[in-house]
């Protein structure tokens, strides 16, 4: 059948991020109508409003005033659950942008769990959506290798860059009206919730592995752009800084026999810290607050060159809530 003569579709979207908006140009040009965006991010306000489509902040404004015909509801970068009546209103389905491989990565903050766990491939999925959270029936699966430098904000653009190419295979999809999709695979299943916290790595313990370090480091490194988790942190004798950039290098003559936490001084890279292996060395610095401190001031906040810093403890509760405010 000619995809091109087939029905085109009413569609509402929903969404926080940049990928809606690119997926809705898609929809757009291929003639399919857009019946009402959901979101409260202003740059897709005004986008939607650009275009001449009805904007809603809420789902629960669209059971208020029904928008007609719905075929399908897109849920692209929308974190919220929605309720079973907002589902229902689209007669031919829902369905989802989720940002990680399932059943093992639903819920939230995929790509960061994903790196935290020390996985080696990702890949995003187009799914139906149901009652539960992202177990529907998968339509489309990306999946890709995770590089040995990977950040969450590289990590994220893959994911963006593989749903908008996952996207772009779902239209013809929809036109030809083959979109029940197939089960998920059967195996372990784990919903990453939004108040999920990594407590006990995000405190940067130099009894570990200074490769292990890095890749914390990495792994909670969303750039400029807004991170859920919490900040990597080192642990000073007063204080926490934040750690956000870190490589693991190997140790310079003479800091071999040197024990693990301690700071063996500056270099032309930044602080340097003796680990269970290796070095850890500290490139980016801040305070809690955000305000920049340099290597050479941390190192002598620390008590100067030797001092050495103790292993982290588990997290006692107080410390966990503390952490989380401060996420």
């Amino acid at each position: 059948m000619d995809d091109s003569a087939a029905p085109v579709s009413r569609c509402v979207l929903l969404g926080e991020q940049s990928l809606l908006v690119e997926c809705g140009e898609r929809l757009l040009a291929e003639g399919h109508t857009i019946a009402a965006v959901v979101t409260e991010a202003p740059r897709l306000r005004d986008w939607a409003r650009h275009r001449g489509l009805r904007v809603e902040t809420t789902p629960e404004a669209l059971l208020d005033s029904p928008p007609a015909g719905i075929d399908w509801l897109f849920a692209i970068t929308w974190l919220k659950p929605l309720a079973p009546a907002v589902l229902a209103l689209a007669r031919r389905g829902a369905i989802n942008f989720h940002d990680g491989p399932l059943p093992r990565y639903a819920g939230l903050n995929t790509p960061i769990w994903a790196l935290l766990n020390g996985e080696t491939r990702h890949g995003i999925r187009w799914h139906r959506m149901t009652a539960e959270i992202d177990a529907g029936n998968v339509l489309l699966a990306r999946d890709f290798a995770i590089d040995a430098d990977e950040t969450a904000f590289s990590l994220n653009a893959k994911c963006f860059e593989a749903g908008l190419a996952g996207f772009e295979d779902l239209l013809p999809m929809l036109r030809r009206g083959t979109v029940e999709g197939a089960p998920q695979p059967k195996g372990d299943r784990r919903v990453y919730l939004g108040a999920d916290r990594p407590l006990d790595v995000a405190l940067l313990d130099p009894t570990r592995h200074a490769a292990e370090l890095a890749a914390t480091v990495r792994a909670l490194d969303n750039g400029r752009y807004f991170q859920a988790l919490l900040k990597p942190r080192l642990r000073l004798a007063e204080r926490d800084l934040v750690v956000h950039a870190a490589e693991a290098v190997d140790a310079a003559a003479g800091e071999n026999d040197t024990a693990a936490g301690t700071l063996l001084g500056v270099d032309a890279n930044g602080l340097r810290l003796r680990c269970a292996d290796g070095v850890l060395v500290l490139r980016a610095l801040s305070t809690p607050s955000g305000e920049a401190i340099g290597a050479a001031d941390a190192l002598a906040e620390a008590g100067g060159a030797g001092a050495r810093l103790s292993s982290v403890e588990p997290a006692s509760e107080s410390e966990r809530m503390t952490l989380r405010r401060a996420a």
